[in-house]
């Protein structure tokens, strides 16, 4: 069983907050990291979210919570994967954080890339192979024929017409930075310098995999955790890894899913499932999900 963790585009007002109400491993959880972020630099941000420059640390704290919320439920994985912003807390799920340093890199992640609120757009794009278009760049390769582009809104604008035109499907996120693209370059130092040098955990749980996005087989210190923001996310090479060593369950981990789909075309005959659906009533979703899984079942 694989936990996926998602990135941004999927959060939304008041994610998590029945959770909250309802469930007190999810809700400790919750307000654990809620405590926390201030101590490394980070802001305050309410339960439920209801400002966008909460959306990088309400979602993180929302993944951690879920994952305790499953493994008190007896769903624990045997490897792990993050999509861009979501790789953090991948990260901690495997021990190769602590849950203070992905809290801290979670705080300077969203004070350098909320420089930047206002001034990006991004596309998931369906059915495009091999195609390049000026002021655009690569968010995220989720795919063969599946890529996220990023770049300056009246840029995007434009790639999201012309792919229209040509019926490709093409579909903008939920988001104002460009996350992953060149507008990221001169706040390198900025980022690295808020970091400091981060030392990896020894994963707890040696036999726990986390297959990187990034590059793997690298030491997720600071330069690579500013990779992971600044280059694309390798979503569609991580799950052909995955798939090549047998990995067929996935939960993903996230406000609602967006990587499911992509998982079940990538891997055909997986099962993908999703505890939490935006707009579905979260004890129902979170019950059904646990009964499509082996190891409660």
């Amino acid at each position: 069983m694989v936990f996926v963790f998602s990135g941004m585009g999927a959060h939304w007002w008041g994610m998590g907050a029945e959770l909250h109400r309802d469930e007190p491993v999810f809700r400790d959880a919750y307000d654990d990291v809620r405590a926390l972020l201030p101590r490394v630099g980070g802001g305050p941000f309410g339960t439920p979210m209801r400002d966008p420059r909460d959306a990088q640390p309400a979602g993180f704290a929302l993944q951690v919570a879920l994952t305790e919320l499953l493994r008190s439920r007896g769903v624990t994985p045997r490897a792990v994967v993050g999509h861009s912003f979501g790789e953090l807390a991948a990260a901690w799920a495997a021990g190769a954080l602590s849950l203070e340093q992905a809290a801290h890199i979670v705080s300077v992640r969203c004070r350098i890339e909320q420089q930047l609120a206002g001034r990006g757009a991004m596309l998931a794009v369906s059915g495009l192979r091999g195609a390049a278009f000026r002021g655009v760049g690569v968010a995220a390769v989720n795919g063969p024929a599946s890529l996220t582009l990023t770049g300056a809104p009246p840029d995007i604008a434009a790639v999201s017409a012309q792919l229209g035109a040509r019926g490709v499907t093409a579909r903008p996120l939920a988001v104002s930075v460009a996350h992953h693209s060149a507008q990221l370059d001169p706040l390198r130092d900025e980022f690295l310098a808020g970091l400091g040098p981060i030392v990896p955990a020894l994963p707890e749980l040696p036999e726990l995999t986390l297959y990187s996005t990034v590059d793997p087989g690298a030491v997720p210190d600071a330069e690579y955790w500013w990779r992971n923001v600044r280059e694309p996310t390798r979503f569609g090479d991580a799950l052909a890894r995955l798939a090549e060593d047998g990995h067929d369950t996935f939960v993903e981990i996230g406000p609602h899913p967006t990587l499911s789909p992509l998982i079940l075309e990538a891997i055909p005959g997986s099962t993908a499932v999703a505890p939490v659906r935006r707009g579905k009533p979260v004890a129902a979703t979170l019950d059904r999900a646990l009964h499509r899984l082996p190891a409660v079942v």
